[in-house]
């Protein structure tokens, strides 16, 4: 009887961490669209990255990034641009010490990428809602 119940708490310790490292959960990408553009999102391992036109003022769409998330109630803690860089980090309402949203802007010459992390372990849908309201705030 104890021997089995070693071997059951083994296998339940060895799903959690094939679940927290990514191993069990699906490998390709979860794409959608956003905007009256129709821009490309692709959600990956606990990463939602996108490319906004060329031409998107960096500076707008770091305030447009702050906007979206002052809506839904998030604390902004930081929210700079540096040259062709911008960040944006918060804190959801009620989140716990962990809990944090934080999104990158790169400008280039081609497009301005943006990726956002919903920390500790991602949220595809909540990444999308903070994209899709960027986007509108945009006007894109």
């Amino acid at each position: 009887m104890a021997d089995s119940c070693v071997r059951l708490r083994a296998r339940g310790v060895l799903l959690v961490l094939a679940v927290l490292s990514g191993c069990a959960g699906p490998h390709e990408p979860l794409t959608s669209r956003h905007g009256s553009t129709g821009i490309t999102s692709s959600y990956i391992s606990g990463r939602l990255r996108a490319e906004l036109p060329a031409g998107v003022d960096l500076p707008a769409a770091v305030c447009a990034v702050e906007r979206s998330l002052e809506n839904r109630g998030y604390d902004i803690r930081r929210a700079e641009v540096i040259e062709t860089r911008g960040v944006v980090v918060s804190k959801p309402p009620g989140g716990g010490f962990m809990d944090e949203v934080v999104v990158r802007l790169h400008d280039e010459p081609q497009a301005t990428s943006v990726q956002i992390d919903v920390r500790p372990f991602g949220d595809p849908l909540r990444s999308q809602s903070i994209l899709e309201s960027m986007v509108d705030k945009l006007g894109l």
